[in-house]
């Protein structure tokens, strides 16, 4: 949400159809010249992590929705902070903490959870994440691989480049030059189909596809 530096939002809207702008501003370091640019390096492409990390999802039993049902609070959240530890392991970065969060009243309809790169976490909507349906789940599952996805965009960026396509990684260099396009100032559609938040996009929703929760 606004106010944390170096947040990214995900909004709870965008996954029913609505073109809602509670979101975060992505507020993060600059100076990108630590990074090798222009460089083609040996990592997983998306469509192997992808596959890669689907693969893992469909071994994890506590994500077959008839024992996610029977989960503590405490356990889903170790769950999901499995996932995001396969995730982070496949894109040649360091986890970030899984967080339960609670956004109020207004964060409550809207807002799934957010990045935080500087505190090194990903914050799940607690109200979300106790509830018992089918579609909850599906939106707490994009939510952690959506968010963890910036971390691997900014992990490539301000830490390791590990992305092996030279033009995905130069878009999310341009992104970050030019600007974030927060969803509040610039409207939904610009904001979502920049490169930084498409790509995140993207990549949930294919990891999901390949995901059976029965």
């Amino acid at each position: 949400m606004r106010g944390m530096t170096g947040a990214t939002g995900h909004v709870f809207g965008q996954l029913d159809g609505l073109a809602s702008c509670v979101e975060a501003d992505l507020q993060i370091p600059t100076d990108l010249e630590q990074v090798q640019i222009g460089k083609n390096f040996e990592g997983y492409s998306q469509a192997e992590q992808v596959e890669k990390l689907a693969s893992v999802l469909n071994g994890i039993e506590g994500l077959k929705f008839d024992n996610w049902e029977g989960l503590t609070f405490d356990e889903r959240l170790q769950v999901l902070q499995e996932i995001e530890n396969q995730a982070a392991a496949l894109g040649g970065r360091a986890p970030l903490q899984v967080t339960a969060h609670d956004y109020g009243e207004q964060g409550s309809i809207f807002t799934a959870g957010q990045m935080s790169w500087n505190t090194k976490e990903i914050l799940i909507n607690e109200k979300i994440l106790k509830q018992n349906s089918l579609q909850a789940e599906g939106n707490v599952l994009d939510t952690v691989l959506h968010e963890g996805r910036h971390a691997y965009q900014f992990s490539n960026l301000y830490e390791k480049r590990t992305e092996p396509s030279n033009e995905k990684y130069q878009s999310w260099v341009m992104n970050q030059k030019t600007g974030y396009l927060t969803c509040e100032r610039f409207g939904f559609e610009r904001y979502s189909m920049q490169p930084l938040e498409l790509d995140a996009r993207v990549f949930a929703e294919e990891v999901r596809a390949n995901v059976s929760y029965r």
